[in-house]
């Protein structure tokens, strides 16, 4: 009996030191988490939003920054009043399914002319999102100059991949060109069918780098139409062969902002000599020969650059 209870005691006492263990274990975490969750809570820009809201219960939500902003949510829409705006279609269901907004939440629509309105959401479903405005301000982000990218046709899906980088860019406008060496050939009427797909690609990639505007994907130009609207823009073409920088070009033959880049062939030198008689200028991108979805992005990020908006 004498030995049993000396076992007990023994497991008692080790109960009691584990038990002291974890509250020694408390005490030093306490001290250091209670003044972390107060700091919470009396921070700059955090309040309660709204309390027992339309979802029912106590919800915290953040009062967003300027930084904060460019993280919400961005959709396109042409029908906006100054007090609700509606989202349906695509953007519904988007923001109901994929997104699943909650009543609260805030989103950001633009107009499509260089205004931002802030909105917190009222009702969301897969058919309809309805905003109730609380903001409204100027989008900043687009160039000083529209910037017209010419591209000539490349073959496969190319264009989705350079469509998608020049609007991140900048770029306002893309037009296809049907040159002597692209691989890739196509009718107008067949290239109209690829069009709606690739302007979806550009209002995806306007939506996600914050544009004010929604890019145009132009239908399908031959050489010689392209060649006309290029010089009275006072446009240059990049040439494998060589050239001057863009740096000059726009420093002392005062260029425009509208630029025209080869396909996988290149040019035939009939059609450089051509633009060289419209007094188009060619552009070098250097001594490696780039490829064609590549010389685009170097071809716009040194003209940006050199207007300043890089």
């Amino acid at each position: 009996m004498k030995t049993v209870t000396i076992k007990n005691r023994k497991r008692q006492n080790k109960d009691n030191f584990c038990v002291s263990e974890k509250n020694i274990i408390l005490a030093i975490h306490i001290p250091w988490i209670l003044p972390i969750l107060v700091g919470m809570f009396l921070s700059e820009g955090f309040f309660f939003n709204h309390l027992l809201y339309e979802t029912g219960g106590i919800r915290p939500f953040f009062c967003l920054n300027e930084k904060e902003e460019s993280k919400m949510p961005r959709f396109f829409c042409d029908q906006i009043s100054d007090t609700y705006i509606t989202l349906t279609g695509e953007d519904a269901s988007h923001l109901s399914r994929s997104l699943r907004v909650r009543v609260g939440e805030e989103v950001i629509v633009c107009d499509g002319a260089c205004t931002d309105y802030v909105c917190m959401v009222e009702s969301a479903s897969s058919e309809a999102v309805k905003l109730l405005v609380k903001k409204k301000m100027a989008n900043e982000n687009e160039a000083a100059l529209p910037i017209t990218l010419y591209q000539a046709l490349p073959k496969g899906d190319k264009l989705d991949f350079i469509v998608q980088k020049a609007v991140e860019l900048g770029v306002t406008r893309i037009v296809p060109v049907q040159t002597r060496f692209c691989i890739a050939k196509a009718t107008a009427r067949d290239f109209e069918k690829k069009r709606a797909r690739l302007q979806k690609i550009a209002l995806e990639a306007a939506k996600q780098c914050g544009r004010g505007v929604i890019p145009e994907v132009h239908g399908l130009l031959p050489f010689k139409e392209m060649a006309d609207a290029l010089a009275l823009e006072r446009g240059f073409v990049c040439y494998e062969k060589g050239g001057e920088t863009v740096q000059t070009l726009i420093e002392q033959k005062h260029c425009g902002a509208s630029v025209l880049v080869g396909s996988e062939g290149g040019f035939s030198a009939e059609e450089v000599h051509y633009l060289s008689e419209l007094g188009v200028p060619c552009a070098t991108l250097g001594k490696r020969i780039l490829r064609c979805e590549t010389a685009p992005i170097a071809a716009l990020t040194l003209l940006l650059h050199q207007l300043g908006e890089l």
